[in-house]
């Protein structure tokens, strides 16, 4: 998971649930890796969708990017920006 793979990139993803369904679910996951600026950026993202939260639908987006071109995409505490 901390690794960006090397190629299989999309230019596009599309998801789509439909709610008649078996097994369909008012919230949907997805973990994806991104790579941008032609290969200079190597990130993962994970989305999550709740269509019915609070009577509202909502959505959270979590992602770690790599600017520096490396597939690294592995925590490095020295490289935190700590608020003042």
């Amino acid at each position: 998971m901390y690794l960006a793979p090397e190629n299989g990139y999309q230019p596009a993803y599309t998801y789509a649930l439909d709610y008649s369904a078996p097994g369909w679910s008012d919230r949907a996951s997805k973990r994806l890796f991104v790579k941008s600026r032609n290969g200079q950026v190597y990130g993962r993202m994970e989305v999550e969708v709740m269509a019915n939260y609070q009577d509202k639908a909502v959505f959270s987006v979590k992602y770690f990017a790599n600017p520096a071109g490396s597939r690294n995409l592995e925590y490095d505490s020295r490289q935190a920006i700590k608020a003042e």
